[in-house]
C-alpha cells in the first residue's frame, strides 16, 4: 500500500509593515507652512493596504500652533510612500520649540511598526541684543525698537528719562551694570538691561 506524507506547510502571510517618520519645520513669521510626514510601506504589498491617522497636541496646540488633521491612507498594491500634510501657522511670538503628533491607528493588511510620528515646530523668532552707547545714544529709542525677550547691551552711563508702555520710568545704568526696565503695564514683559 502506498502512503502519502504531508509535510509542515507554513500558512502565515507575512504582512507588510507600516511607519511614520519624525519631522522639524520653522514655523515662520505668519501664514502656513507644510510639515510633510512620510509613512512608509515595507516592503510592497500586493494587497491594498489601509492605515487611519490622526493628529495630537503635545506641548503645541491645534489651532493656535497647527491646523488639525485625521483620516486614512490607502496604499494601493506596489505603492510604498505616502505623505500626511499638517498646516503649521506662522507667528511672532519667542515661545521655544514645540512639539505635536501624527497617530497610526487601525491598519488593515498590514502590522504598524512606527506608530508615532513627532512634529518639531522651530521657532524661528529668536530674541536680539540691541547695544546702546550712552550717552551719545539714546535708551528710550532702543526700547522703542525692543521686542519681548530682547537684551539690551548698554556701554557707557545712561541717565534719562524713558517711557515702557506709557509708564514713565527713570533709568540710570552704568555700563557693567545690570538692571530691568519694565512698567506696570504686564502685558509688557521686563526688559533685561546689561552692561
Amino acid at each position: 500500500a502506498a502512503t502519502e506524507g504531508r509535510g509542515n506547510v507554513d500558512t502565515t502571510l507575512t504582512l507588510p509593515s507600516v511607519a511614520i517618520g519624525d519631522l522639524a519645520v520653522s514655523e515662520g513669521n505668519g501664514g502656513t507652512v507644510s510639515a510633510d510626514f512620510i509613512v512608509t510601506l515595507s516592503p510592497a504589498s500586493t494587497q491594498t493596504v489601509t492605515v487611519n491617522f490622526a493628529t495630537a497636541a503635545g506641548s503645541a496646540s491645534a489651532g493656535s500652533d497647527y491646523v488639525a488633521q485625521s483620516g486614512t491612507l490607502t496604499f494601493n498594491p506596489g505603492e510604498t510612500t505616502k505623505m500626511i500634510s499638517v498646516l503649521v501657522n506662522g507667528d511672532t511670538v519667542v515661545e521655544g520649540n514645540e512639539t505635536f503628533f501624527v497617530n497610526l491607528t487601525s491598519a488593515t493588511n498590514a502590522l504598524i511598526a512606527d506608530s508615532q510620528g513627532v512634529g518639531t515646530i522651530i521657532d524661528d523668532d529668536g530674541s536680539k541684543t540691541i547695544s546702546v552707547s550712552c550717552p551719545n545714544a539714546s535708551l528710550q529709542q532702543a526700547l522703542e525698537s525692543a521686542s519681548s525677550g530682547d537684551t539690551v547691551a548698554v556701554t557707557g552711563t545712561c541717565n534719562e528719562n524713558v517711557l515702557v508702555r506709557n509708564d514713565k520710568a527713570r533709568v540710570f545704568l552704568e555700563g557693567g551694570g545690570t538692571g530691568v526696565i519694565h512698567g506696570s503695564d504686564p502685558t509688557r514683559p521686563a526688559l533685561d538691561v546689561r552692561g
